[in-house]
Formats: structure tokens, sequence, C-alpha cells
């Protein structure tokens, strides 16, 4: 029942906007019954040096978000 495949685990380095930046992101499912696959995870973002439109040095910035999904096969 519980966990229904292996989770998943990425992480990830690259641009966010001008500066650099890095992920990281895990997600885990359980199936219920034959065809229904039900999904959650978690990522957080991070931009070492952000700078706003106008220019603005906001310095080190973070944020989370989460996902769900259901999948019918």
């Amino acid at each position: 029942f519980f966990p229904e495949s292996p989770g998943k685990i990425k992480i990830g380095a690259g641009i966010v906007g001008p500066s650099a930046g890095y992920m990281m992101e895990a997600s885990y499912g359980f199936r219920v019954g034959k065809k229904l696959r039900i999904w959650g995870g978690i990522r957080s973002t991070e931009a070492l040096n952000a700078e706003t439109a106008g220019g603005v040095t906001l310095g080190r910035v973070g944020w989370m978000d989460s996902c769900v999904g259901i999948t019918y096969n």
C-alpha cells in the first residue's frame, strides 16, 4: 500500500533570474486499487543573490511549494 513505488528525490542547480540557485524535491505516492495512484511532494528553491526587476538586491531568497497529484490508468 505505501509507498506505491520508490520515492523520487531530485537535486538541481541553475540560474534563477540573474543569479545562481538550486532546488531540492522529494515526492512519494501510493496506489488505491489497481488503477488509481495518489502522490504528493515538496520542493525547496533558493536563489543565492536575487535581484528585483528594478535592480534592488535582495540577497539570499528561498521558497517552498508542495504538489499533490492523482493518476488514473
